[in-house]
């Protein structure tokens, strides 16, 4: 965090001094006084908290900014400097206006269904060749992190990327509102977090709340092969719109897409220039999160070629298909990271496309956030799973809709195994553990099989995973 000059920091929020010390030290900013720490600046926001959290303020150098002081008096001490403010919440995105705008930088936002993680390692990996760059750290872009992100800036930040996920209405608008990003992308658009969003629509103009966060001049690039990237509407926006994909109208666009040992290899059309490019990392879903990084980095000002050198120097993400050795010669492909709708068909077809002469074994569990759309998510998926041939399919609980599907679409039922704990996953898999057998793990492992015993004992013996 950048140091501040607190009498700077009242005039800002539009605060006053009523007890302590003008020359106060801020060295951290918190809203949750349970993450209260030495020279704190605590916003006083209106949630419930207990005496006992508040009681976390005590004794330590702090500075409270509240509409009502009152409530602290039994906290008043040496340490403390109270400022009081009309309201809180206001006077707490001032400082966050003013803590950014001191920083004269490259922001660039990502937001989409999936491929966010993906995208914003190969943005921070290409600027990473001129920049010093501060951004998202392994995929965790909950709103709570936002603020400790912003203060993450200081006199070293060159530039910063950040993934803008949505969990519901507003998420985006937040982030934007803590970043303020110059260049913002939108890679898709799929059915996900239905039970925040209620409706796929909500979910939709939740995205599209990336378009009116950008700064203004800034760049928005977009996806122009996914139909619901287009039918957003952007006749508002006031800056550079930048199209990405394989047709031939995308700014940016990927041809002679195929798969090399480790990745992808294509050759990428824009600015006048072809370039052949490689991506570590499977599948032509991560050739559309190649070229709108590469998008990114150019609307910044990076040279292609430089960026393209960049690019070759990602390393993939861990769990997003991700080809790892599994016991006795067997290959299995690790997609667990998470587990939406267009990742599961973008793992079917990656799959396909690396199995050759093996029998292909997919192993799918729950899909998430679906709501009332779940049923017909999964049947989707039952009909890829019908169109790349998988020779045996293994499904953990509510996934068993796509074994129903594909037997009503045909498959042998008894090359379909129903499971409903870890022990029968492990049970249903030994067969297929060798090398005449290319398996897909496919299921949200991390924010929901890895609280299990057993399905942590299968990753552990499989995939090596302590």
């Amino acid at each position: 965090m950048k140091k501040l000059k607190l009498k700077k920091v009242v005039k800002k929020m539009g605060g006053e001094i009523v007890w302590g010390s003008k020359e106060a030290k801020i060295r951290h900013v918190s809203y949750f006084p349970r993450s209260f720490r030495k020279h704190t600046l605590y916003f006083d926001m209106p949630h419930p908290y207990s005496k006992r959290s508040l009681g976390s303020l005590k004794g330590k150098p702090s500075i409270i900014v509240s509409s009502s002081p009152h409530r602290f008096e039994k906290l008043f001490d040496k340490n403390t400097t109270v400022i009081k403010v009309k309201n809180s919440i206001r006077a707490y995105w001032d400082f966050v206006r003013y803590y950014r705008t001191r920083f004269k930088i490259p922001v660039i936002g990502v937001t989409g269904t999936c491929g966010k993680t993906t995208t914003t390692e190969m943005i921070k990996t290409i600027l990473a060749k001129r920049y010093r760059v501060h951004g998202t750290v392994d995929g965790k872009n909950n709103l709570n992190n936002n603020l400790p992100y912003l203060l993450g800036f200081n006199e070293q930040t060159e530039a910063a990327v950040f993934e803008m996920g949505v969990s519901h209405p507003g998420c985006v608008a937040d982030s934007c509102r803590h970043f303020r990003p110059q260049v913002g992308i939108i890679l898709n658009i799929g059915v996900y977090h239905l039970l925040g969003c209620k409706t796929f629509d909500q979910y939709v103009r939740a995205k599209a709340e990336m378009i009116a966060g950008i700064e203004p001049g800034g760049t928005l690039i977009l996806n122009a092969d996914d139909k619901h990237v287009r039918s957003l509407d952007v006749s508002s926006f006031k800056g550079q719109i930048v199209t990405f994909g394989v047709g031939e109208n995308a700014d940016f666009r990927a041809t002679d897409i195929r798969y090399i040992e480790g990745g992808m290899a294509f050759t990428l059309h824009a600015a006048g220039q072809s370039l052949p490019l490689i991506v570590h990392g499977y599948g032509e879903e991560n050739v559309y999160n190649a070229i709108a990084a590469l998008a990114a980095a150019h609307a910044i000002g990076m040279n292609l070629k430089e960026a393209g050198a960049g690019l070759a120097k990602f390393e993939q993400v861990r769990q997003h298909l991700e080809k790892r050795q599994g016991p006795n010669g067997s290959e299995i492909i690790d997609d667990t990271w998470n587990c939406t709708p267009p990742s599961v068909h973008a793992s079917l077809k990656v799959l396909d496309a690396l199995a050759g002469a093996r029998r292909k074994v997919a192993l799918l569990g729950y899909m998430p956030q679906l709501g009332t759309e779940g049923q017909r998510e999964y049947d989707k998926i039952a009909q890829r799973v019908m169109e790349v041939g998988v020779d045996h399919l293994i499904v953990i609980g509510e996934a068993n809709r796509i074994g129903q599907r594909v037997t009503e679409l045909g498959m042998d039922p008894n090359r379909i195994d129903y499971c409903r704990s870890g022990h029968e996953v492990a049970q249903a898999l030994t067969p297929f553990l060798n090398d005449q057998h290319l398996i897909l793990y496919k299921f949200p492992y991390k924010y929901r099989l890895a609280a299990f015993a057993p399905f942590r004992q299968l990753m552990k013996e499989t995939l090596g995973y302590s």
